[in-house]
């Protein structure tokens, strides 16, 4: 494994290259899902949404703007990512949304 300076460069790389994909994304849905379905800001899928974007835009903040480095935010990532993950599990399971996924 490389030493943990590299990945954690590796790591706000990504959450950086991630987030302004997240970004455009967002954009492009906010103005897809204003015609075709209103009241789409209450859906849970898109609030989970704006909570791992708002996630990542704080570890990036919190590496340039206030200087934390290594573990730090590297664990803020891996909270996103998790976050996500269980939500997604969650919304998928016991709420109602108008996303579609699987057969």
């Amino acid at each position: 494994m490389p030493p943990l300076d590299i990945l954690a460069k590796m790591n706000i790389g990504a959450a950086g290259f991630g987030f302004v994909i997240l970004s455009v994304a967002i954009t492009a849905g906010i103005f897809w899902a204003s015609h075709l379905y209103p009241g789409f800001f209450r859906d849970p899928m898109f609030l989970v949404t704006i909570v791992v974007w708002a996630i990542y835009a704080l570890c990036i903040l919190a590496h340039y703007r206030f200087g934390w480095r290594g573990h730090r935010t590297v664990y803020l990532s891996i909270s996103g990512f998790v976050l996500m993950g269980l939500a997604l599990i969650a919304i998928s399971l016991f709420l109602k949304t108008f996303h579609r996924f699987g057969a």
